[in-house]
């Protein structure tokens, strides 16, 4: 869900997404207080309060940028859920795949969340990655630095980056294995090999476990590990990518 305020903490738009249906369900708004309600064109009714979960005391009803959340329930007709929004405060003219990346189709062809986001590597860039044989450790991570450059270079931003680079990568290469065996990695011993890559990589972040960088940089060096095992025709390396801890 994503609303839109203006200076005077107005609300200006405010729709969800269904990630699943590639649809945008607009919203129309009340406050009243620290009561929220939205209704849905096609009869949804979402009945919320503004919440705070710090422990800081607030003054007056809770608001957009004095709640940190909102909770209630989600009716229509006779169906009812509970609803729990947690907000995230962010730039302006947020687009919805940033919270909502394209569904992954069951097809037999690779996935690539769709270009105009910036968290969106570039696709270009990294299938010529793909493509190229490997030459050495350091020239399959400087390729695989190289596809992040259209990525905002703010952690945020560079968690779903990362997160994009190695979730395609690992589709292609569970594309690849479903073809005839041409290496020694299988579909049954991929999975293994991606929790190795794993461990190896958590093990190596100069990152402490609750440092904000450390999800992205794990996920970035399983991107290495993935982009070499593709670089090398899904043959595995005998050493990890990164080898020695560096804190």
């Amino acid at each position: 869900m994503i609303a839109t305020l203006d200076e005077q903490h107005t609300l200006v738009d405010i729709h969800y997404s269904y990630a699943s249906r590639g649809e945008k369900i607009p919203l129309t708004a009340a406050v009243d207080g620290s009561v929220l309600t939205l209704t849905e064109p096609g009869g949804g009714k979402f009945d919320l309060h503004f919440v705070s979960h710090g422990t800081a005391r607030q003054d007056g009803p809770l608001g957009f940028y004095t709640a940190t959340g909102l909770e209630g329930r989600w009716k229509h007709a006779t169906r009812e859920l509970p609803v729990r929004i947690q907000f995230v405060q962010t730039r302006d003219v947020l687009e919805d795949c940033i919270f909502y990346p394209d569904p992954v189709f069951e097809t037999q062809q690779p996935h690539f969340p769709a270009p105009g986001c910036e968290h969106t590597p570039d696709k270009a860039a990294l299938d010529a990655c793909i493509a190229s044989p490997f030459v050495s450790d350091q020239a399959t991570i400087e390729c695989a630095k190289a596809t992040l450059r259209p990525c905002r270079f703010d952690q945020f931003n560079q968690n779903f980056c990362t997160s994009n680079l190695s979730s395609y990568l690992d589709q292609v290469i569970e594309s690849r294995l479903r073809q005839p065996a041409t290496s020694s990695m299988t579909e049954e011993r991929y999975p293994a090999w991606s929790k190795a890559a794993r461990t190896s990589c958590e093990h190596s972040s100069e990152f402490g476990s609750d440092g904000s960088g450390h999800g992205a940089d794990v996920v970035m060096c399983i991107a290495y590990e993935q982009l070499r095992l593709l670089q090398r025709h899904l043959e595995p390396a005998s050493q990890p990518i990164r080898r020695t801890a560096r804190h």
